[in-house]
């Protein structure tokens, strides 16, 4: 089971550095052309892939400390 949510985790973090590198171009985008939309997309994608990676970084470690209690 370990090496499973070990995958899962890693497939977590992948989709988070995704996230945060399109809300970096979107809010960059943005920044450049002064268009707020995409400045504002951008942050939520940025604030978004942040999030992801916290919670998966967490996920992980919650997971092996329930299974090794029960």
């Amino acid at each position: 089971i370990t090496e499973l949510l070990g995958w899962l985790k890693f497939g977590a973090l992948a989709s988070a550095v995704a996230g945060l590198l399109i809300g970096g171009i979107a809010t960059g985008f943005g920044y450049s052309s002064s268009h707020y939309g995409s400045s504002s997309a951008g942050r939520n994608w940025l604030l978004g892939g942040l999030a992801a990676a916290v919670i998966a970084g967490l996920a992980h470690s919650i997971a092996i400390a329930l299974y090794r209690a029960t």
